[in-house]
Order: structure tokens, then sequence, then C-alpha cells
């Protein structure tokens, strides 16, 4: 191996980052950023190079009940994770966590 890159169908470079709040003891807040290069997979088709915003975030209301909720793709991005593919918009997804 000479370290060229050799398209394998996945992206050379990805990356994410978060910064996460805690703005009280039992609150969390979080907005992540997620970076994928495009690649061409050698099959006829390509993928662009995209970036997505995600925002979680999680209220502890006693040790063992929790509320969260998330927000991905917070600017409705479309893209694609494999060529021929469809991703979702934005979504929110929110619940109760229990732990016993």
């Amino acid at each position: 191996m000479d370290g060229t890159y050799v398209n394998s169908g996945r992206p050379r470079y990805t990356g994410t980052t978060s910064v996460i709040l805690t703005p009280a003891e039992r609150a969390s807040m979080t907005a992540r950023v997620r970076y994928h290069d495009g690649d061409s997979s050698g099959f006829g088709g390509a993928t662009q190079a995209y970036t997505v915003v995600d925002l979680l975030a999680s209220y502890g209301i006693t040790d063992r009940v929790e509320l969260y909720g998330r927000v991905i793709n917070l600017f409705d991005k479309w893209y694609q994770v494999s060529y021929g593919t469809q991703t979702l918009g934005l979504s929110a997804y929110g619940g109760v966590r229990l732990s016993f």
C-alpha cells in the first residue's frame, strides 16, 4: 500500500462535532453538526457532500424518569447516504425513558 486513496464507495472524509450545554443539574441540550464528503461509488452513481444539524435535549424529572427529545436534520437538508437511497427530511422524536 502506497497511501493512495482507493474509492471504496465510502466518503473519504466524515466528521461530527457537538456542543453540549447543561443549564441545570438534570437538563442537557446538544447541538450536533455532521459532515460527510461526497463520493463516487464507481457503479454509475455518486453522492454529494452534505452537512446536517441536529438538536437534542433531555431533562431528568427524577433519578429514574427522563424526558427527551431530538430534532434531526433541523434545516431539512436533502442528502443521500449512499447512491439511490432516500433519507428523512426534518424529523422530530421525543419520549420518556424509565430506568429500573
